[in-house]
């Protein structure tokens, strides 16, 4: 996530050329916080580029060039440097946004099981921007019922994997009770590539069935909720 730290900058220790990704500065002033963070060189004239970078005391590293607009330009060492507001700023707090979704619009039937049973086609891979931003998973059915006889326990669970990060467990007292299960996970996982995915589990029985239709589909649904 992005940070801010008031009234404070140093100035480059070296230079900053058009192609460099890294850099060294004067003084440790910003510490060494987790996180790429945004700073604005040359601030104080027309040359200002705004970049991200890894900062570790005096020494910048993995930097992003040109970033919310500026373009990038060669910066002598001298240069001031500050952690600055720029518009990546405003963004990482205010644009919530849907990193994944898949559907289903036909029942889902598997053997009735107490372990996980992957649901075929609630399944979907999605993108984590950098700076620990948190995430919210959703798993939705109209309903779900097993066909045993006897009292159940039917299970929904929404999964990276074979890790279980959140799960709802209802209990079914009759057989073909209808339950309307819901499961809602949220989490920082780190940036990058992930895959989550929705399972359902019971006591055995005949058959366990996700009901789902063109007006009322299962789904996945993995949203971006704009910073930690």
């Amino acid at each position: 996530m992005y940070i801010l730290q008031f009234s404070k900058n140093t100035t480059l220790a070296a230079t900053l050329n058009i192609g460099a990704t890294s850099s060294t500065l004067a003084a440790g002033t910003f510490g060494t916080p987790a996180g790429k963070q945004l700073l604005v060189v040359d601030y104080d004239n027309a040359s200002a580029e705004v970049i991200e970078a890894t900062i570790a005391g005096t020494a910048l590293s993995s930097v992003t060039r040109a970033k919310d607009g500026t373009s990038e330009v060669n910066h002598a060492s001298g240069a001031k440097i500050a952690m600055m507001f720029a518009p990546s700023h405003y963004s990482n707090l205010t644009n919530n946004g849907v990193l994944g979704y898949a559907e289903i619009t036909t029942n889902f039937n598997t053997a009735a099981s107490l372990t996980y049973v992957d649901v075929t086609g609630l399944a979907t891979a999605v993108t984590v921007p950098s700076g620990g931003r948190r995430i919210k998973i959703t798993a939705y059915t109209r309903s779900m019922a097993s066909n045993q006889a006897t009292a159940n326990y039917i299970k929904l669970g929404v999964f990276e994997g074979a890790t279980l990060l959140q799960e709802a467990y209802y209990a079914q007292p009759v057989a073909n009770y209808q339950i309307q299960p819901i499961v809602i996970y949220s989490g920082i996982p780190t940036s990058g590539s992930h895959t989550y995915k929705v399972a359902i589990a019971a006591e055995s029985g005949n058959s366990l069935t996700v009901n789902a239709g063109a007006t009322y589909p299962a789904y996945i649904l993995v949203e971006y909720m704009g910073g930690a």
